[in-house]
């Protein structure tokens, strides 16, 4: 049975997309500000800026799990469906990133290797960012088999307690304020964000009703708290401090849980449509080109936080959204012209690739076994 998410459009997770993407690129435009740490009032409204974009990634995964997650995919050829549908979508933004950050780097002269970047080591060049990508593929990867556990909700109130518990507070007793020490922050998942992949779902199939205020409040609670928690780890230590820069943190997670709620109160009963739909479909895109824009438009670019913000980090949006767009229409030529053709290319030389082992290696292997078994 397929949940509201999956089965139509929802204005409150495109809205919720639109605003993360917005502030996904706060972050890595006051990002600099952040990593050259001071302690003074300017860096301590880059630190605030950064923080209130700390929702913006675990919101995503949020909306990806209420939607996939209500997919049906039981039996074989659902599972091979719904790979194919979105393994082959997430995959396709990976390279199209890798290629745009190669493409970057090569112009900007800083990799001389064509293929580093493109292939491995992406962690040290303009590719960084595309770890995002990685991880939904890993996320769709394990989707059939959490669908299997979000279909019972009293196993997935036990999911996510257990998540919670071991993935959000153990960090904090652990590593920050060292009740014990134990190495088991991701232990039980391996990766945190199956939590927020599982929660979108949880919340956005749940009759739970809770006021605008109270929500509006918790989130604000939470983004203060996280503030000002990573305002003294950063003074106490003398330098960045980032673990309450992370999602799995409680107040991070408080802020970013009451923000999905606050929207789906807002937008309740409403179906996605419109240029918010428009502008919900290209997330992906300006994700994946901003950083290039960011490199190559100088507009905003300034020492002064403000200026950050409210000058270049909107510019910075909206001409990623508009080569997002162009790039939206110019791509059925580009799969006609330059995919379909690479792709008809591998085939014949993975089919002609298979003639010739089945040529010289099967024989070989039937005597093998001839000679083995028989």
């Amino acid at each position: 049975m397929k949940s509201a998410a999956a089965s139509k459009r929802l204005a409150y997770l495109d809205a919720l997309k639109v605003v993360a993407i917005y502030f996904v690129v706060v972050i890595h435009v006051v990002g600099f500000k952040v990593a050259s740490f001071g302690g003074g009032m300017s860096w301590f409204a880059a630190h605030f800026f950064s923080m209130m974009a700390r929702f913006a990634v675990p919101a995503f995964v949020m909306c990806s799990g209420a939607v996939l997650l209500g997919r049906a995919a039981e039996t074989r050829g659902e599972v091979l469906q719904f790979y194919r549908r979105y393994l082959a979508s997430y995959a396709g933004y990976l390279f199209l990133g890798l290629l745009v950050a190669k493409a970057l780097s090569l112009y900007l002269r800083q990799d001389v290797f064509l293929l580093k970047g493109l292939v491995y080591d992406f962690y040290a060049g303009f590719g960084s960012g595309m770890w995002f990508f990685f991880m939904l593929i890993g996320l769709v990867l394990v989707a059939p088999l959490l669908q299997c556990i979000v279909k019972n909700r009293v196993l997935t109130k036990l999911f996510l307690v257990l998540w919670f518990v071991f993935c959000i507070v153990n960090p904090l007793l652990s590593n920050i304020l060292g009740l014990y020490h134990v190495y088991v922050d991701n232990m039980l998942y391996g990766s945190f964000f199956v939590g927020y992949f599982v929660l979108g779902y949880f919340l956005a199939t749940s009759e739970l009703r809770c006021s605008t205020r109270a929500l509006a409040g918790c989130a604000f609670l939470g983004l203060m708290l996280a503030s000002v928690a990573g305002y003294a780890m950063s003074l106490w230590h003398g330098q960045l401090h980032e673990f309450f820069y992370y999602s799995n943190n409680p107040f991070v997670f408080m802020y970013t849980v009451s923000l999905f709620l606050l929207f789906k109160n807002v937008f309740a009963g409403k179906g996605g449509g419109g240029v918010l739909r428009m502008l919900s479909s290209v997330t992906g895109y300006v994700y994946i080109f901003h950083t290039t824009i960011m490199s190559l438009v100088p507009t905003g670019y300034s020492q002064k936080v403000l200026v950050l913000f409210f000058i270049r980090v909107p510019v910075i949006v909206f001409i990623s959204v508009m080569v997002s767009c162009v790039y939206i229409w110019i791509h059925p030529l580009i799969e006609r012209f330059v995919l379909f053709p690479v792709q008809r290319m591998l085939y014949g030389a993975l089919a002609s690739l298979c003639e010739k082992l089945e040529n010289t290696v099967l024989p070989y292997w039937t005597a093998f076994k001839a000679r083995m078994f028989c």
